[in-house]
C-alpha cells in the first residue's frame, strides 16, 4: 500500500530490536518506483535487503558472522542475485545447461611476454580460454575444453616461452584434475586426475621455465594444504603430502622460481589473514612452520607471483571491504612491506589472480568484477602503482 511504502522509507526501525537493527533508506520517499534499503548489524550477524520498486526486484542476503567478513558475503550474495536477474534467460530458459555449484571462484592468467592466456569457469563447468597478444589490452575467444566439467576455480601456469601451459581444478568427484598443452594453447591433452587426493577447493599449479618441473597444491577436507610434484611435464607425479599442520579456509595460491627450485605457497587462514610457507629445494621439504604476511584480513584466497630468482614475491587477495590489496617481499618472504596496500576504485566478487614477467616488473592482476565479468590491471612498474581496472571479457562467470 502507499501507506506502507511511505512508512518503510521515512521511519526508522526501532533501535530495540536486535534483529533488524538498522535503519531503512530511500532515494526518494513515498516514490513507487524507487529503491529501497535496508543494512542491519547487531555485532554477530549482517543483514541487507534492497528493493527496486520499478524493476520489481527484491534481493535480501544475511550471514550470522560479523559483519567484518560478513559484509563481503552478502555483497556478492546481491551480486550474484542481480547478475542471475540480468542473465536469467541464459541461466534457467528451456534448454539451458543445468548449473554445477561451485567453490572459490578465481579466473586464471599466464603471462608469457606480451601474450596471455586467460581461464574461467562458467556455470555449467565448463572452462572457457580466451588469448591476448598484446599485454591483456585486448583478447579474443579460444574455445573452451569440451565435455570437461570443474566445480571450482582454476589455477594456470605457463613456461617461459608460453609454448607449455597448464590449467587445473577441482573435478565432479572432487579430486584435482589437470590438462596441459605444449603448442601455446592450439591444441590440449585430455583432462587427467592427480593420483588419489579429494580437496574442498580448487588447486594451484605452477612450473618451471622450460614446463617440466610442475608443482600442485590443494586445500584437503580437513582443511590441510597439500602438495605434489611432477619432474617429467605432469606425466607422472608424486604422492600427496601435506605442508606442515596450517589450517586454511580459502584455495591455494603457488608461484616457483625459473628453475623450479623455490617454492612459495599461500592460502587463508582460519584467522582470516594470508599465511605463506617457501621451500627451497623443489618442494621436496618445506619451512616448519607457516608465517603470516602483515595483519590484514581477507575475503577471498591470495593470488602469488614471483621473478625468475624467486626473491621478488607478490601477493594480492581480497579484502572484507570486496577491494584487491596486495603486498610485496623482495627476500623471498623472509620480510613484506609494513602495510598491504589497496588498489582503488574496483569491488571484486573472487580471487584475484597474478602474472609476471621474470624480473616480476611487469605484473597483471586480474579478478571478477561485482557483475562477474573479468576485470584487469596493468603495472610496469613492480607494483609501485598500477593502471586503471579495466574490463577484459564480457562473458559472465557466475
Amino acid at each position: 500500500s502507499a501507506a506502507m511504502r511511505q512508512t518503510l522509507q521515512t521511519h526508522q526501525v526501532t533501535t530495540h530490536s536486535s534483529y533488524v537493527r538498522g535503519a531503512f533508506s530511500s532515494e526518494q520517499p513515498g516514490s513507487s518506483s524507487t529503491s529501497i534499503g535496508h543494512n542491519g548489524d547487531n555485532g554477530v550477524s549482517y543483514a541487507l535487503l534492497s528493493l527496486n520498486l520499478q524493476r520489481k526486484l527484491g534481493r535480501v542476503a544475511m550471514t550470522n558472522i560479523n559483519s567484518m567478513i560478513g559484509n563481503a558475503a552478502v555483497g556478492d550474495m546481491h551480486d550474484v542475485m542481480e547478475a542471475m536477474e540480468t542473465h536469467w534467460t541464459a541461466l534457467f530458459s528451456a534448454g539451458s545447461t543445468a548449473p554445477i555449484e561451485g567453490v572459490h571462484p578465481m579466473p586464471a592468467l599466464t603471462q608469457a611476454g606480451a601474450h596471455l592466456q586467460l581461464f574461467a569457469r562458467k556455470h555449467d563447468g565448463r572452462i572457457l580460454r580466451y588469448r591476448s597478444t598484446d599485454g591483456g589490452v585486448s583478447w579474443q575467444p579460444a574455445g573452451d575444453f569440451g565435455t570437461a566439467q570443474i566445480n571450482s576455480g582454476v589455477g594456470a601456469a605457463a613456461s617461459s616461452n608460453g609454448q607449455v601451459v597448464y590449467v587445473i581444478g577441482r573435478g565432479l568427484n572432487n579430486k584435482a584434475w589437470f590438462t596441459k598443452s605444449t603448442n601455446g594453447g592450439t591444441s590440449w591433452a585430455d583432462w587427467q586426475p592427480i593420483r588419489a587426493g579429494v580437496f574442498r577447493t580448487g588447486a594451484a599449479i605452477a612450473c618451471s621455465d622450460n614446463g617440466q618441473i610442475v608443482h600442485a597444491v590443494g586445500i584437503g577436507t580437513e582443511g590441510h594444504m597439500w602438495r605434489t610434484r611432477s619432474q617429467d611435464g605432469g606425466a607422472n607425479w608424486i604422492d600427496w603430502t601435506p605442508i606442515g599442520e596450517g589450517l586454511f579456509t580459502s584455495a591455494p595460491a603457488i608461484a616457483t622460481s625459473a628453475s623450479g627450485g623455490i617454492v612459495h605457497v599461500a592460502a587463508r587462514g582460519t584467522d582470516w589473514r594470508v599465511w605463506r610457507n617457501t621451500s627451497l629445494n623443489s618442494g621436496t621439504s618445506f619451512q616448519p612452520h607457516w608465517q603470516p604476511v602483515g595483519n590484514g584480513i581477507f575475503s577471498s584466497g591470495p593470488a602469488l607471483a614471483v621473478s625468475g630468482d624467486g626473491a621478488r614475491l607478490h601477493v594480492a587477495a581480497r579484502g572484507s571491504d570486496r577491494c584487491i590489496w596486495r603486498n610485496l617481499s623482495e627476500d623471498g618472504g623472509s620480510h613484506w612491506q609494513a602495510h598491504w596496500a589497496t588498489l582503488p576504485n574496483g569491488t571484486f566478487t573472487s580471487a584475484p589472480t597474478l602474472a609476471c614477467d621474470a624480473n616480476a616488473t611487469k605484473l597483471n592482476l586480474y579478478a571478477f568484477g561485482s557483475d562477474y565479468t573479468v576485470y584487469g590491471a596493468h603495472s610496469a612498474n613492480g607494483a609501485s602503482s598500477f593502471g586503471p581496472w579495466s574490463h577484459k571479457v564480457a562473458e559472465f562467470f557466475i
